[in-house]
């Protein structure tokens, strides 16, 4: 079951901006290094300077008043989601619970808001096992990506393993194996 859920992290950027009333580049600034998805632990006296929109000069905002938009809209997306699993019948098929992936999963107090909402263990996907870039994409923003990939490189390998050589390649060469699968791919 796919479904495409029109909400995400660059929703939480859109509220804060036009919530706190500051540029949007200042608002997806302020969410990656200020934001929080639980308002309930953010401390009241906690205090941030923000960009003003319109205006020069910046302001000062309350962190859990960056929190309590952060949080409306982060439980508004759980509850899509629940109700999207619901409707599909899957509801009572997650034993071990939710994955969550994409950048907003790196959001602090996440996980907590979605437990809450889905009431079962939550947990951040994060690409494992890679080699080269681990650096640039182990972070959750890349799980769905990596995944994408890594799945399509194991069909490719199962075609590549069941196709018959094509134009006269070897398939026991690397290179002959990849021009073999990528004309495999083609139409004749």
């Amino acid at each position: 079951h796919t479904v495409i859920l029109p909400t995400g992290g660059i929703h939480i950027t859109n509220d804060l901006a036009v919530g706190l009333r500051t540029p949007f580049n200042a608002a997806e600034e302020m969410k990656v290094m200020y934001g929080h998805a639980d308002p309930n632990q953010i401390a009241d006296t906690e205090l941030i300077d923000v960009a003003a929109f319109g205006e020069e000069g910046r302001r000062t905002v309350s962190r859990q008043d960056i929190a309590e938009i952060i949080g409306a809209r982060v439980d508004e997306m759980c509850q899509m989601i629940l109700t999207e699993v619901k409707r599909s019948g899957y509801d009572s098929l997650l034993p071990a619970g939710v994955v969550l992936c994409g950048g907003t999963a790196d959001l602090a107090g996440i996980k907590a808001v979605a437990r809450e909402v889905f009431q079962m263990p939550v947990r951040v996907g994060t690409p494992r096992d890679l080699e080269g870039f681990t650096d640039r994409v182990s972070a959750p923003a890349f799980a769905t990506s990596v995944g994408l990939l890594r799945w399509g490189a194991q069909q490719a390998q199962i075609n590549l393993t069941n196709a018959p050589p094509r134009n006269g390649h070897n398939k026991s060469n690397p290179l002959g194996r990849l021009f073999g699968w990528t004309k495999h791919l083609l139409p004749e």
